[in-house]
């Protein structure tokens, strides 16, 4: 039986792998991070159990953990609004994104006042021994050619 890899290896995973954490630290205490993958090719939610493709030039921002004495003060903002600017500041990046549950109206509200748009949900339900997955995302999707959505996902850059 395998053991489940700890935090830090997890950590030191995703960092060999060229992903990107962006931490706060309070004292002696990691009070919040954040991560960032470059050029995912697909993303998996595993609250629904679906992979979507992601559009070329993009990066992937998650995995955003507060610790408990320090939330309500503003570190997922700002911390978000940091890797955001970063990222777009790089060249060969033009599109952000960032995923919550639904239900997770802090986040929402947080990820919406940094200049994120909506770009679609995935669904996942079981009913008895029946489950069924599906979605309407539309990743890259580039407002006036032939689509819908009202803004881009990439997010508002600091100084425009």
């Amino acid at each position: 039986m395998a053991i489940a890899p700890t935090v830090l290896e997890e950590a030191a995973a995703r960092l060999a792998r060229g992903e990107t954490v962006f931490t706060i630290r309070m004292g002696e205490t990691l009070a919040h991070y954040g991560w960032m993958v470059r050029e995912q090719r697909w993303s998996y939610s595993t609250e629904v159990y679906q992979s979507i493709p992601m559009p070329r030039e993009s990066v992937a921002l998650y995995d955003y953990y507060t610790h408990v004495r320090y939330r309500r003060r503003g570190l997922y903002r700002a911390t978000l609004a940091h890797m955001t600017r970063w990222a777009c500041d790089e060249p060969g990046t033009s599109w952000a994104y960032i995923s919550t549950l639904a239900d997770n109206r802090p986040s929402r509200h947080v990820i919406e006042s940094t200049g994120f748009s909506y770009q679609g949900s995935l669904f996942w339900e079981r009913r008895w021994f029946r489950v069924r997955r599906w979605g309407d995302v539309r990743l890259g999707a580039r407002p006036g050619r032939g689509d819908a959505t009202p803004r881009s996902a990439r997010p508002h850059r600091a100084d425009q």
